[in-house]
């Protein structure tokens, strides 16, 4: 009864386990498709947002309506009217676009304009330089610690260079669109840290060890929390001539209440189990034993009466005592039989005269 017991418990442990390792490598699967799938979209967008700012920059810079004022503030750049005309002008013909700054910098790379999120600019970053030269210029920068997407486009005037139209959009604010767009939770992280986080309600974090680990062998890890029923997937991105790691975070409450689910039929399964089949084990067992019982007592009963020696006291299982009655029975019957020829012989003795 024991053993079908234990084997009955450890079957159902063991199906359980299985079905749970299934589960996992099933969802690890599943994740690692969606991972590659979510940085394949991610960096398309970048893409095709780098293409946008940079079309939305040469729009800005050959508006016919826009065109004049910008040339105004370039000569007159302390009239506080230029400005205030200028960033009324953008607002109603640049179409609503999604950007974090606009700046416009004269032929020297001095600020005479910005409008949005506070920025820095230097002859030093490779675009300022380039767009002060005529050239047009777009990809990933970092400002001070913030990452971002900046498009620099010159502008000229009768063939001469007047200066430099800059727009950039931060990271950070791409990623929360893509997030809310495809409904994902996602952070882009470097060697110095999360850099760009889609919500801020996202649980997603990442030790320094990871981070290095998977910018050096350009790998992917994840990791499953059950107690916060989370999912954590970490991939290698490039974006431009830097290194990311691309974070997603999962909700496993669906998966979780599935392998909760299966946890409790197994249960159930065990529990039926063991109150059909021990019931009947035991029957079986009775059946079994009773009849040994029953020859072990008479066995006991013939050794007491011929020997005087009680042999109820042996504790063991039924076949060991049964062995023991049988064993102190032979023992009895040796006994009764030495007895009975010492008695014999003494009797004969007596008889002869």
């Amino acid at each position: 009864l024991r053993i079908m017991s234990f084997s009955i418990i450890f079957t159902s442990l063991i199906t359980h386990q299985i079905y749970r390792n299934s589960l996992e490598k099933s969802l690890y699967s599943e994740v690692e498709t969606h991972a590659h799938n979510t940085r394949h979209i991610f960096e398309h967008q970048l893409i095709n947002r780098l293409e946008n700012l940079l079309n939305q920059n040469r729009s800005i810079a050959g508006h016919y309506v826009i065109r004049p004022h910008i040339h105004r503030l370039l000569l007159n750049p302390a009239q506080a009217n230029n400005t205030d005309i200028l960033i009324r002008e953008l607002n109603r013909n640049s179409n609503n676009i999604k950007i974090s700054n606009i700046s416009i910098l004269n032929n020297q790379g001095h600020v005479v304009f910005s409008h949005g999120r506070k920025s820095s600019f230097s002859l030093k970053d490779l675009d300022i330089d380039a767009a002060l030269k005529g050239e047009e210029f777009s990809g990933i920068i970092q400002e001070e610690n913030n990452w971002g997407l900046r498009s620099a486009v010159p502008i000229q005037k009768n063939g001469h260079i007047q200066g430099a139209i800059i727009l950039s959009i931060e990271l950070n604010q791409i990623l929360k669109e893509f997030a809310n767009e495809n409904q994902s939770k996602l952070i882009l992280a470097d060697k110095n840290g999360v850099q760009a986080r889609g919500e801020v309600s996202t649980l997603i974090d990442i030790d320094q060890k990871k981070i290095e680990q998977i910018l050096n062998d350009e790998t992917m890890l994840t990791d499953i929390d059950f107690e916060k029923e989370r999912l954590f997937h970490y991939m290698h991105f490039q974006l431009g001539n830097h290194s990311f790691v691309l974070g997603s975070e999962l909700d496993l409450g669906q998966t979780i209440s599935i392998l909760k689910q299966k946890k409790q039929d197994v249960l159930q399964a065990t529990l039926v189990l063991l109150i059909i089949l021990l019931p009947l084990s035991a029957l079986l067992v009775y059946m079994l034993l009773r009849p040994l019982s029953i020859l072990r007592k008479r066995a006991a009963t013939v050794a007491e009466n011929l020997a005087g020696i009680s042999l109820e006291e042996f504790n063991g299982n039924e076949i060991n005592r049964l062995l023991h009655t049988f064993d102190g029975m032979a023992s009895a019957l040796e006994t009764h039989e030495d007895n009975r020829q010492v008695s014999e012989a003494l009797y004969n003795s007596n008889m002869q005269p």
